[in-house]
Formats: structure tokens, sequence, C-alpha cells
């Protein structure tokens, strides 16, 4: 079965809207994502090379950087009182080079609280029931169906979706960020990407301008 995200990319008309696979998997097979957004304010924030996402050094980096300054004590305790409630699959892409990996696009910080809560069982930090464990290894995901340029772009709508108009909200950094992506790399229009975002084009721009204020501060 596949479902359907409705296409909201102007700029990408002709293309088919993003697929998505639905598919149960376990949670050693999840990449946390070590250039996450919510990492690229950091003052000492070094982007990190595509093709060793899946070293164990770099995971446990970003595991620690999210379990530091993301609330994830706080998530960690809610799952372990409620059970992992998956109100919405955790959006994933298959990991090239790596057969039976994915690479998490959005749900990094609900991935890294199982991630901890199952390591802290491991280390004899925490007791789960197996009706946890088992619960906490395997969950619901969306394995999206896209490829090259269009894959970076459904990746950047959803984050878009979820982060600047949706629940989610980032900072006003990371939303600059995502919108000049949009508008430098992708050629988008500030109306195509208010639309595509669920904000006005007025203010598309006017985060565009934001960031490149701000890379142009970084310069001098």
């Amino acid at each position: 079965m596949v479902t359907k995200l409705s296409d909201q990319a102007a700029s990408h008309k002709t293309e088919a809207p993003f697929d998505f696979q639905p598919q149960d998997i376990g949670i050693s097979k999840l990449l946390l994502d070590p250039n996450n957004y919510r990492f690229l304010d950091r003052r000492k924030f070094k982007k990190k090379a595509t093709t060793r996402f899946h070293e164990d050094s770099v995971q446990r980096a970003t595991l620690e950087s999210l379990e530091q300054s993301y609330q994830i004590d706080e998530l960690k305790q809610s799952i372990l009182t409620n059970g992992y409630v998956p109100m919405e699959r955790v959006i994933v892409v298959p990991y090239p080079g790596k057969p039976g990996l994915f690479l998490v696009v959005e749900g990094n910080r609900r991935v890294a609280a199982l991630k901890s809560i199952l390591k802290e069982e491991k280390d004899g930090v925490t007791v789960l029931s197996a009706t946890q464990r088992n619960s906490f290894s395997r969950i619901p995901c969306a394995v999206l169906k896209s490829s090259g340029s269009s894959l970076k772009h459904a990746e950047r709508v959803i984050m878009g979706i979820r982060h600047i108009a949706g629940p989610k909200e980032w900072g006003a950094y990371q939303q600059a960020l995502l919108v000049s992506e949009l508008k430098d790399d992708e050629g988008l229009e500030f109306k195509d990407i208010g639309e595509m975002l669920g904000i006005s084009s007025v203010e598309a721009a006017r985060r565009y301008r934001a960031i490149g204020a701000l890379k142009s501060m970084e310069q001098d």
C-alpha cells in the first residue's frame, strides 16, 4: 500500500506527488540525522559527510547532542509512562550504500528517545517489560519514495510543513535557512515557497533577507 502527500511544490508541478511506503522498521535500522537542521545554529557545529552517517561514533555523537539540548528526557519519561504512541509515522529515506538502513527525515527526537531508552536498558539503568521492549524496538515509519534532487526537495518541503507552518516550530535561524535553500538551491520564487510551506510570500522574503544579513555578518 502506498500513501501520498499532496503536491505542494509549485515549481515541481510536472512531478508526481510525494510517495510513501508504510513500513514497520527496527529502531536499530534507523539512523539519526547528524546534519539535522536543529544543530545548524550551533557555533561549533560542523556538517558530517553523508557517507559516514552510519558509523557508530557519528550516531553516538548525534544521540548525545539531542539528549543534551532538545528535552529528550521529558519525551523519554512520557514514553515510559504512556507507551510509544505512534500518532504520526516517522518519515525516513533509504540510506545509500547500506541496504536495510534508513535515515530519519522527520522524527529524530522520537527515534532518539527510543534509542536512549533501549540503551539505558542495555546498560542496566532502566528495566523494561517485554511489551515495552517490543513496542520500542520496532516502530511504524513512512519510507519516502524519491531520488536525487526530487528527494532533497521532498525532504525540505516535509520539514518545512512540520517546522515552519506546522506544530513543531523551529527557531528563526532554521526556518530562514530552509527558505534560503529553497530559493538559492532550487530556484523557487517566494510565492512558491510561501504556498509550499503555508506562509505568505512576504514572510518567505523576510526570512530570506534575514538569513542573508546573518551570513554577511558572519563573513565580516
